[in-house]
């Protein structure tokens, strides 16, 4: 709940995309990522502005805000979030350290990929050799050979 309004929370279509509405008119491209940068990079934060369209660029860049009693007032305290301690904070921490998990057991996983590729690629390399080698021996028998039943004649 916030201000007496419930707020709904879904997950985004998307692995790494949020959309945020109603925010407030002072937010820009710049606050938005500020705020969420506490929880992780930030490839991209856009405020989509629907009454004003801008051709170079995505959002609403802070420069173009209209620096307003209200925008003053809003800027003087910091972006808020859920307190340590609260059911909000535990869950979105738990959720946190779960992405990283994700995160980390992937990157494990490419090096394990990665390593059996090389693994493979060196075994097949010296089977490769070997078969060469094998070759040329059978290939040096039977000339052998031909040149022993060419004597017998």
């Amino acid at each position: 709940m916030l201000g007496n309004r419930p707020i709904r929370i879904r997950f985004a279509t998307h692995g790494a995309a949020l959309t945020v509405r109603n925010l407030s008119p002072v937010v820009s491209n710049e606050l938005l990522e500020q705020a969420f940068s506490q929880f992780g990079p930030v490839e991209r934060a856009v405020v989509v502005d629907p009454t004003e369209q801008f051709d170079d660029e995505d959002g609403l860049p802070e420069k173009l805000l209209q620096k307003s009693a209200q925008y003053h007032k809003e800027r003087e305290q910091q972006p808020r979030f859920a307190q340590p301690g609260t059911f909000e904070f535990e869950y979105s921490s738990r959720w946190k350290a779960l992405d990283e998990m994700e995160k980390q057991q992937r990157e494990q996983v490419e090096r394990n990929i990665q390593e059996a590729k090389e693994k493979l690629e060196a075994e097949m390399e010296a089977a490769k050799h070997e078969h060469q080698l094998m070759m040329m021996r059978q290939g040096s028998f039977l000339k052998e050979n031909r040149i022993g039943l060419f004597l017998l004649y």
